[in-house]
């Protein structure tokens, strides 16, 4: 429909031929990505529970609210709300609400940046990350890694994601999150926990620790509401302690003011212990169902393995190093399924061979998508 009505358009108007030209070109290409399939994006799914629940919430905001501006460190009952649902040592005094767990980050490291210069990152991360160092960035790949390394004393930021990181969905064991705290306690570091996934755990009934709970005074813990409710209401928090929440708290009003007092009542009508549950045993379902299809697609490929994450939206699917993945990708994408070049992720900018798959979407597509990269890596395997 968009094609056809923009032909007609572009008939009556000869003049701006070549400009018009480019437009068209534009269009075909987006209304062709359109009917594709993103594995590697960020979405969190869609459905009619979700779908009402959002409608129910929207309905019941005062309109009037929204002529007032809020509280810099957000609505205290969601943030009341979040504590519950973090348990451990969280306090909604301690927590500020911003504009996505972006912009978290944002806030929180030029923060640090103020009076810290080297920043130590597992390696991969999430590539959103990459954009905010300025000093110094070293890697590791496992926290051991870092009891050999040199660390100046007061000048370190650990960044980690302690529980379903991003992208392999692993979590860190109860012995690393303890070796954390020990170093973070030795060299007078400052531990950023970015955690956008700890409510959405559904491998046991309680909630993952978290090293933020072993030294609250030298981490700053990161979560998201976008990832458990929708990524459009655009919604994050910071919890740390008293004294860096004081100074965050100053910095974002020179940041932004406020956090947006719709999507926060939006997100308060949505955010209760029954929905939670909802939510968790829906994407266990999906994981379970993407292990299953993966095995079923996969299992027979020599080289081929992939992560069993407790909690998240995201799995990792590690291929041989022969594999050719620039033509893996390219030749999935014209097929309509688009899949992401992990250099993004990586400190090197270079390709070692995994995939972030999300596995939150609807079933029947992704036993599709996964058809379709099973048949193109069976060629690419063998030649």
């Amino acid at each position: 429909m968009i094609i056809n009505t923009y032909c007609r358009y572009w008939r009556k108007n000869i003049k701006y031929k070549q400009r018009e030209k480019l437009i068209f070109e534009n269009l075909l290409i987006k209304e062709k990505y359109m009917e594709r399939v993103n594995l590697s994006c960020g979405h969190t799914g869609w459905d009619d529970k979700l779908n009402e629940s959002l409608k129910k919430s929207l309905a019941k905001i005062d309109l009037n609210d929204l002529a007032e501006y809020s509280d810099p460190e957000g609505s205290f009952e969601l943030r009341r709300r979040i504590a519950e649902f973090l348990g451990g040592g969280a306090d909604p005094r301690n927590i500020i609400i911003t504009a996505s767990s972006q912009s978290a980050l944002f806030l929180v490291f030029n923060y640090l940046y103020e009076k810290r210069f080297t920043t130590f990152v597992k390696d991969p991360c999430y590539f959103g990350v990459h954009r905010l160092w300025r000093g110094p960035v070293k890697g590791y790949a496992a926290a051991e890694d870092l009891a050999g390394r040199h660390i100046n004393q007061a000048d370190a930021i650990i960044y980690c994601n302690s529980n379903f990181h991003n992208p392999s969905g692993l979590s860190l064991s109860g012995r690393e999150k303890n070796f954390f705290s020990a170093l973070a306690e030795a060299k007078d570091a400052v531990i950023i926990e970015d955690n956008p996934y700890d409510l959405l755990y559904y491998d046991g009934s309680d909630a993952p620790g978290r090293i933020y709970d072993l030294i609250p005074d030298r981490t700053i813990y990161i979560g998201s509401l976008s990832k458990v409710i929708c990524p459009g209401l655009r919604l994050g928090f910071i919890m740390a302690g008293p004294d860096s929440i004081k100074k965050l708290r100053s910095r974002k009003i020179s940041y932004d003011l406020f956090t947006s007092t719709l999507s926060q009542k939006a997100a308060l009508g949505i955010l209760d212990a029954s929905y939670l549950e909802y939510r968790r045993n829906d994407f266990k379902k999906k994981r379970d169902s993407a292990l299953n299809l993966l095995e079923q697609h996969f299992g027979k490929l020599p080289g081929i393995t992939w992560t069993r994450p407790a909690g998240g939206i995201f799995l990792e699917l590690r291929l041989p190093p022969a594999a050719d993945m620039a033509g893996f990708i390219r030749a999935a994408a014209a097929q309509g399924v688009i899949l992401d070049d992990d250099c993004h992720t990586y400190l090197d900018k270079k390709n070692h061979h995994t995939i972030r798959l999300n596995f939150t979407g609807q079933e029947k597509i992704l036993r599709s998508a996964l058809g379709v990269m099973a048949e193109i890596l069976t060629g690419v395997l063998n030649n």
